[in-house]
């Protein structure tokens, strides 16, 4: 996979400034209490596909804040008819997208190992409204609750409840940092140093939101005594939100999809 663009590189930087600020201005969403009624999960309204991610993350104070978890493109807002409220403040997503080298000479595709086309990551970058920020405010808003929410909140709970032996916790939000922050610390590289483990702290909290969103269950911030180291490293570059983000969505999928949990979609 190829080296990220400067474009990218930028993005990065972008979204690792407004994290720096807002979690030291303690606006950053997983420094507070949620309630699971407050957690809608952020999605297209045109698409219906539920954002993930550091999306998921980026969205989530405007779903609250407008009380709708609907969100849509400036041009998909033209297509529907409608148009952006005056002074209304966009939101930035952005998605991964992979595309194939080409020789700059020839213009034939670069193969690697086995022959296969070699790949390299690029980001796109988009900006968002929520419905209540447009005039298509009044449109019904559709239900991104999966129809197996309870027996997953069900599924999950058991499994904490027989695991409290292995993971101490006065909690499921507990159970769920500190089982997120032992698989995220065992795969750093440099393990002595305290950035490491700040790190390895702030994806254990990212997945803990993850999870108590996808089971609707209420959220409660466990390592936020960090916030001011963690809004440091990311001001001077030291973490990137973006792939900690992403190894936080791995992590909460990586429970959710245990055989013990496999049952819900058999």
């Amino acid at each position: 996979m190829g080296k990220l663009s400067l474009f990218n590189k930028s993005t990065q930087e972008n979204y690792n400034a407004k994290m720096a600020q807002e979690i030291q201005s303690g606006t950053a969403v997983f420094l507070r209490p949620i309630k699971s009624w407050e957690l809608l999960s952020p999605y297209n309204y045109k698409s219906g596909k539920i954002y993930e991610g550091q999306n998921f993350i980026n969205l989530l104070n405007s779903a609250i804040t407008h009380k709708n978890g609907a969100f849509l493109t400036y041009k998909q807002i033209q297509e529907l008819g409608g148009f952006v409220k005056e002074n209304a403040k966009a939101q930035e997503i952005i998605f991964w997208s992979f595309s194939e080298k080409h020789d700059k000479e020839t213009g034939q595709k670069m193969l690697g190992k086995d022959d296969a086309p070699i790949k390299y990551a690029f980001l796109k970058r988009f900006n968002v409204f929520n419905l209540a920020q447009t005039t298509l405010e009044n449109l019904p808003t559709k239900s991104q609750t999966p129809k197996d929410t309870e027996q997953l909140q069900k599924a999950v709970l058991d499994f904490v409840n027989c695991n409290q032996g292995l993971i101490s916790a006065n909690s499921y939000n507990e159970f769920f940092a500190k089982w997120a922050a032992g698989r995220a610390y065992m795969k750093e590289d440099n393990m002595a140093t305290s950035w490491c483990m700040a790190k390895s702290y702030l994806i254990a909290e990212l997945v803990n939101l993850f999870i108590c969103s996808k089971i609707s269950a209420d959220f409660t911030p466990i390592y936020s005594e960090y916030q001011e180291m963690w809004a440091g490293l990311f001001a001077n570059g030291y973490l990137d939100f973006i792939k900690c983000a992403k190894i936080a969505k791995e992590t909460s999928d990586e429970l959710l999809t245990w055989q013990n949990l496999e049952k819900l979609s058999a």
